[in-house]
This record gives structure tokens, sequence and C-alpha cells, in this order.
């Protein structure tokens, strides 16, 4: 199922009598008058900065998408914050029904008095419950919390994030069972409880899969304080460090402000993605670590989040399945206007264009929900301030066109995977009549460049013939038995002349391409193997001249770094047909390029044979005019 696009609802409810300037600084969805529908929990500050709590707001939803202020049918004494900083959800008197805590950190200017913690719990019929009393009664400088069974106890307890300076240090607080808390600190690291901790914000998540639940600290500036993950000895103490993230650094300091737990690649491991601020204000990183299923993790933002556009630094980001594909797509707030990052299927986080999302601001907040029951995932944005009223406005997801059957058949068979992103976007060209049907099919045989081809290509170069069916599906298919198939991280780390390079290496170097490719062009120096390549890939046979061109640059030199064999290796000389190969398709020049592309277009309804040479005039794909001379 994959979403068209959303339809937007703007609504505003007036500022509160001696609030005016108060902003709403988070946001959280969640059922908390117990009707079946989803209700928004608002929590404030005031701008110019003032040590003043600002009454909590909630909006109750009618199951449509629409929502109206039900705070005072709901609370008696509705709990404030001073500078309000994360609100977290769960059930901690266990009715049922999710109950908030929000992290304060009071007036955020000298002298930091500090305020404190907020929590509400849900009373069935009676309402919500201002429970603050069941919280210690300090001044916390709380930048985070994390909620979780954390003694295994049966109950959701809360660690909380608190920066220290000088003042209250980073606790836990171990929940009774009805929502009432004992504050420990004797189960976090002594040097939580000293200094400046610097922490700013905390992810309870199984990080090595052992059954119970681990923390991670990102700090305030990772050059005075590590990033950490501290591994749960099952009974809540976390006194051991599991691993530690590196985190770059940027400007005079980066701010770690919010991190999730998401499983990104599918292993069923759950990762981490962090987000920072630079310099307090300017545009910091989202930033991907993969978790090898032990606590170990890789940073894998280069293949992860290809590019990103922003107009200023964001607070928070979300994973939710946005498009419907069953992936988890990522969601920014603050920031930029084009605040969706779809997930293409094999984890990788492609940017939409402005007007995915229609009239998304800068500096709006975005939560992801089915907000009217349909099944698809809609959005709810605050839009913070203006003539005296507090602006919202509410996304909801249209029904999806349906998608062209050749397209996806041909997505199918050409990509070997389902992408419903690609399917929607030529779906609807085609529809619209923007492309051909031909077209489309054209657009999908270019999107293999990076997959199918670099298989095709290799192996026809390597072994006479393309693979069978099953070696392709081995190759490329994300959901097949191959973890390093050409569409897993380990080859989406790659660009494409590198892609192309590791894999003719692998083949013609190390795999079943090697004794034939030793008996061709073993006996050749590097400058006669590119020159009887050149015209084994193109057609036609190149000067000398452009063999020199071809190996100038220090490019003989790289070839011969990666193939680790010296300068007329074997691995040197693959790693040349490699990138031969590349720069054959990404030009679409040259009899194995276009023989590919031919034999992938007749691909495209599942019926093309397979295992044949594709450059041979009796499989019908090439033509005397996809000779390319150079």
């Amino acid at each position: 199922m994959d979403m068209a696009g959303f339809t937007f609802t703007d609504f505003t409810l007036p500022v509160r009598s001696g609030y005016a300037s108060a902003s709403s600084h988070e946001v959280a969805l969640a059922d908390f008058n117990g009707d079946g529908k989803l209700d928004v929990v608002l929590s404030y500050f005031l701008y110019p900065l003032e040590d003043r709590g600002v009454p909590i707001r909630v909006l109750t939803g009618d199951g449509t998408g629409k929502f109206v202020d039900g705070t005072s049918s709901l609370f008696a004494n509705p709990p404030v914050t001073v500078h309000g900083r994360q609100i977290v959800l769960a059930d901690f008197n266990k009715d049922g029904r999710s109950d908030a805590f929000f992290a304060d950190h009071g007036l955020d200017a000298a002298p930091f008095p500090g305020a404190r913690n907020a929590l509400f719990l849900s009373q069935g019929a009676l309402g919500l419950t201002n429970a603050v009393a069941a919280l210690p009664s300090i001044a916390d400088f709380s930048h985070s919390a994390a909620a979780a069974d954390v003694d295994g106890d049966g109950d959701i307890d809360l660690f909380v994030g608190n920066q220290g300076d000088g003042e209250e240090y980073p606790y836990i607080l171990l929940n009774n069972g009805a929502g009432g808390f004992t504050l420990q600190r004797s189960g976090l690291p002594t040097t939580l409880h000293s200094g400046d901790p610097g922490i700013t914000t905390s992810t309870l998540f199984d990080a090595d899969r052992d059954g119970d639940l681990d923390l991670f600290l990102g700090p305030w500036d990772p050059r005075s304080r590590a990033a950490v993950v501290l591994e749960n000895d099952g009974r809540g103490n976390f006194l051991r460090t599991l691993t530690t993230i590196p985190v770059p650094a940027h400007g005079t300091s980066e701010n770690v402000i919010d991190s999730h737990a998401v499983d990104i690649n599918g292993d069923g491991a759950l990762d981490l993605v962090i987000n920072t601020v630079v310099d307090f204000f300017s545009v910091g990183s989202i930033r991907f670590y993969i978790n090898d299923g032990t606590g170990k993790f890789t940073d894998e933002t280069a293949s992860r989040l290809p590019s990103r556009s922003a107009e200023g630094w964001n607070t928070r980001v979300q994973f939710a399945d946005i498009n419907g594909d069953g992936k988890v797509d990522m969601l920014v707030s603050n920031g930029t206007s084009r605040p969706v990052f779809l997930n293409d299927g094999a984890g990788k986080f492609i940017q939409t264009a402005e007007g995915y999302l229609p009239g998304a601001g800068q500096y709006d907040q975005y939560h992801a929900a089915d907000l009217n029951g349909d099944g698809r995932m809609d959005i709810f944005s605050v839009r913070g301030l203006y003539n005296g009223n507090e602006q919202f406005r509410v996304y909801l997801a249209t029904p999806p066109e349906p998608l062209n059957p050749a397209i996806t058949t041909a997505i199918s068979s050409i990509l070997r995977g389902s992408s419903n992103t690609l399917a929607t976007d030529l779906s609807a060209k085609v529809s619209a009549g923007t492309l051909t049907q031909g077209q489309a099919i054209a657009e999908i045989v270019k999107a293999a460049d990076q997959t199918t081809s670099v298989a095709t290509l290799s192996y026809l170069f390597f072994t006479g013939k393309i693979p069978g069916s099953a070696g392709v599906d081995y190759l490329v298919s994300p959901t097949g038995p191959n973890p390093n198939n050409l569409n897993s991280a380990y080859f989406q780390s790659f660009n494409l002349e590198n892609r192309y390079i590791n894999f003719a290496v692998n083949l013609g170097r190390d795999g079943e391409g090697k004794a034939a490719f030793l008996t061709e062009f073993g006996g050749l120096s590097l400058f006669d193997a590119t020159k009887k390549a050149y015209a084994k890939i193109f057609g036609g046979m190149p000067a000398n001249s452009k063999v020199t061109t071809l190996l100038s640059g220090g490019r003989d030199a790289y070839f011969a770094s990666y193939g680790g064999d010296g300068v007329n290796g074997q691995g040197t000389k693959a790693a040349m047909v490699g990138w031969l190969l590349a720069e054959a398709e990404k030009g679409d020049l040259g009899v194995m390029a276009r023989s590919n592309a031919a034999w992938l277009t007749d691909l495209a309804d599942g019926s093309a044979p397979y295992a044949i040479d594709i450059t041979g005039p009796a499989a019908g794909y090439y033509k005397s005019e996809f000779v390319f001379g150079g």
C-alpha cells in the first residue's frame, strides 16, 4: 500500500490568559481519555524566557482528524512545565491507558535554577490526575528521559537524564507498579554523579539482544564526554559500558539532542539513530549506527542518508511507515520544508521533494499517527504562535492511486525487489501522460545500474554469459539468503564505480571467473589488458593514446591498490574491468551495456532467457550500432 499524498486542514486555539507568549516545545499522541481515539498532549515554555510554569494542554480527538482543547474536562489541575524538553508516554499505573512524564530543565538562562519534572496518570472515568507528587521533589535540569522496565519486575521505570551542572545528576526512577517512584542513583556509573554529565538524550533498548534493556546516553558535547551504550545487568544496573558510539565533531560544540532505536536494515537487531545540533542553533547531522546484533555499532550514515537538505537545525526525528509500504520512513521536525525521508526498501532514506507534505514549514513540529482510523499514517503538525493563536495543521493521508501492473512486474523482474515509491511515482506519471509505459520501463532499467546490471555485466565479461535466474536472485534480491547482495548496506556503501570494481575483483580474481580471466588476460600488461577489455566491453578497439588517458591521473595505481597484487596482477586487471563496466553503464555506451539494457527491457514482463551471452547475435539483443569505438 502506497500513499498518493496528503490533504490538510488548519485549526487554531487561542492563547490562554496569562500565557500569551507560551510556545509549544514538545508534542506526543496517545488515547488519554480511553475513547479509542488519539489525543494530543503539548508541553510549553515562555519566550522571552521566564522562570514560570505553563500548564500543559491535552487536545482530544474525535477520530476523524479533528481536535478540541479538552484540558479542563480532563484535569482539575493540569501539570506545568517551565521548559519542557521531552514527553515520555507509558502505562505507569497499569490501567491500560497511556500516562505521560515530562522532562523539564527549567529556565534556560543563568543561574539555571532547574524545575521539578511533571507527570500525569490516567484515572479511568475520572479523567487525568496531576501526579507530580509521585516524583522526587527536587530541582531537575532534565533534558531527556526514557521509559522501560529496567529491573524486570513487570512495571515501567524511568531514566531521567539530568545534565548535572553541579546540581542534580542523572538517576533512575523505580516504579512500584502503581505509578509511584523511588529515586535510585546506585545503578549508574559514578562518572555520572560528578562534574557536568551533560546528558542531552537517552534511549532504553536491547542493544545486545540478551533480553534486558540497555541505555544509550548522548552527550552535550562528544568531545568532552563520549556517547555510550551502558549494559543492563538484568537488575536495572548500568555500570558497564557495552560500546562507545563515535560522534564526529563540528563547530565549537555539537550537541546530541535526540536518539532512537529502530531496526533500519531489517535484521532483527535494533540500530541507533541520533540527531545533533552544532553551536546551539546551526544545522547538525542525523547519523545512522547499525548494530551487528551484539551491541557493536558501525556508522553507516553515508549509505543510509546519502543527502539531506535543511534550512535550519532540527529538534526531533520520528520513524514511522509514512507511505504505507511496510518500511519505516523518517519524519524530521523543524529546520526543513522537506521533512519526509522515504525508505527505499533497503534501509536508505531519500528526502522527498518540497510539496510532498503540502505547505510544510521550516519551523513545524510533526508527529505521525493514524488520526482517523483508516489504517494509513497521518501527520499532526504544531506550527507555532501567530496573531494570538496557536497554529496547528492536520495532514490526512489520501487513498493511494492504483499501481500500474506492468510497472510493478518490471520492478520485481528487473530490480528483484518491490519499490512502492518508484512504482507509485512511475504509475502516476504514466497515468498523467507525462511518461509512456515504455519510458517508465526505461527508468526501471536505468535504476538497475547499481544492482542487477552490476551482476549481469560482470558475469557477462568474466564468464561469457549472464547468470541464471536463481543466480540473479542470489546476487541481487534484498530478501534472499545472501547478506551481501547488491542491495545490501555493504554494497550500498560504495559509489557506482567502486561497486562495479569491488564486484569485478571478487569475481575475476577470486571467484568463478578467475580461471577464464587468467587464461585470457593473465599474460598481458595492464596497458594491453585495458586495451583488450575496452574492445570487449565497448565493441571498438581504442587507440593507444586512449588507453594512456584511461590509465592516467593515478587511475592505474588506484586499480593496483584495489586489486592488491601489483600493477600487472589479476586483481588489478579485474579492478580495471569493473571501472570500464561502470563507465559503459553510466554512459549507456558500447555493446555490453546496451545489449544488457535490451535484455533487461525484455525481462520487464518476466519472460526473458537467462544464462546466455546477450552480446551474441543469436540472442537477439545485440545490434551493430551498439559498437562504440571511443
